[in-house]
């Protein structure tokens, strides 16, 4: 493992970049579900504090909550365990001028060709040895999570966009023509 150690050393900082990238995902989408589930408190608690609320405000409230709503869902969704590995791609992909430290690159390569493409990035040989090929899939699996995440932030990020934006757009519309 002597000769290996630069390979090892940079599967390790790799991973440890990748979970970083990890628990900031996750982190947006803890962000995103508290702060719609303010949102909808509190208008909540508008609608029901004002008296002889107009219909059309009531209406809009709803309708913002219910998208607010789908979007937490969305991030929530970020936060299922992924508890196998990761068995979709083929033992041969890689990637051709992918990216090697990019999460969003390496989750399109398998475990061995990321491996093989890492090393030739380093002019060194791949082993046999088993932790390299550990870390390897752990760093391809990872990257897959995190990407799943960030996908899953950006859409319920639209949702709850399009929550706020299209009920607000027909409320002003409905009081504008008044």
């Amino acid at each position: 493992m002597k000769d290996d150690t630069p390979l090892y050393d940079v599967l390790r900082d790799i991973l440890a970049d990748v979970n970083q990238w990890l628990q900031y995902g996750e982190a947006k989408n803890g962000i995103m579900i508290t702060v719609n589930l303010a949102l909808i408190v509190g208008i909540g608690t508008v609608v029901t504090a004002w008296e002889n609320v107009p219909v059309p405000i009531v209406v809009t409230g709803i309708a913002i909550s219910i998208g607010l709503l789908g979007g937490s869902m969305f991030s929530l969704a970020s936060f299922f365990p992924k508890l196998q590995k990761h068995s979709g791609a083929p033992a041969d992909r890689a990637l051709e001028g992918g990216n090697l430290l990019f999460f969003g690159d390496i989750e399109k390569y398998a475990p061995r060709s990321y491996l093989e493409a890492l090393a030739a990035s380093l002019g060194a040989k791949v082993g046999t040895h088993r932790l390299h090929e550990d870390l390897a899939s752990q760093i391809v699996t990872n990257s897959i999570i995190a990407t799943k995440k960030f996908k899953l932030f950006a859409f319920a990020l639209k949702v709850s966009a399009y929550a706020i934006f299209f009920p607000v757009v027909a409320g002003l519309s409905y009081w504008g023509s008044l």
